[in-house]
């Protein structure tokens, strides 16, 4: 096949005009991210830092806590965030 005569760049296109509404991103983070931020936690601890599981709070954030000792503790997080959509969107 030659560059760019693949339908790729129209599902491309059609993400970049997409809006999810909220009950889609919440269901994207329970889904999708939880999950992966769970396989992170268990990868780290395997690597001997302190971590703590995943956690959620009211605002939709989740995250696992990794402990560094003496140093600031790191967390993974992932937070949905409102935004206006581009100007351009349809």
């Amino acid at each position: 096949m030659l560059p760019g005569t693949s339908d790729e760049w129209r599902a491309r296109l059609k993400l970049l005009a997409y809006n999810p509404v909220k009950i889609e991103v919440v269901s994207f983070i329970n889904d999708q991210v939880l999950p992966a931020l769970q396989e992170v936690a268990v990868e780290l601890r395997q690597q001997d830092p302190p971590v703590e599981g995943t956690q959620r709070d009211d605002d939709g954030r989740a995250w696992p806590r990794v402990g560094h000792g003496e140093e600031m503790d790191f967390f993974y997080s992932v937070r949905p965030q409102p935004y206006e959509p581009a100007t351009f969107a349809l």
